[in-house]
């Protein structure tokens, strides 16, 4: 199941890249979804 869940994060990422036509938008959305919860965990330490 973790196999899984880890191909289909790589293949919607991939998607992300491939059918949208605005790069920095995708890197965007994947900084804010990688540092929002990094930001989260820090604050309940």
């Amino acid at each position: 199941m973790a196999i899984g869940l880890i191909f289909t994060t790589f293949l919607g990422v991939y998607m992300a890249f491939k059918f949208n036509r605005s790069r920095i938008l995708v890197w965007s959305l994947l900084s804010a979804g990688t540092a929002f919860p990094a930001v989260l965990i820090v604050m309940t330490v």
